[in-house]
């Protein structure tokens, strides 16, 4: 179970959140928001990854560094879910109906 921090939800964040899906080979449920990333990587491939997926809680070092942004890009649709990991390799996850 994955959830997208506060910070993209409606009544504490920007209100990015857009829904959460369950994976069907197992059963996990993930939540995911709009991709808003003004600049980097994430922005330049927005047409082709308009979302980010949440598969972790955000990490930070006690410095403040990030160390685990939480989320991959991904594209949720009906009944599968696109993730870019390590770039612009995929992993496809099947949905189950309904979710």
């Amino acid at each position: 179970m994955a959830f997208a921090p506060s910070s993209t939800y409606f009544n504490t964040g920007d209100g990015s959140v857009l829904g959460r899906f369950e994976e069907k080979d197992y059963g996990m449920l993930f939540e995911y928001s709009e991709n808003r990333d003004e600049d980097g990587w994430g922005a330049d491939r927005k047409a082709e990854l308009p979302h980010k997926i949440w598969v972790s809680m955000p990490r930070y070092s006690n410095n403040g560094h990030c160390l685990d942004s939480g989320f991959r890009y991904g594209k949720v649709l009906k009944t599968v879910a696109y993730l870019a990991v390590m770039k612009m390799n995929l992993v496809i996850l099947f949905l189950r109906n309904g979710s």
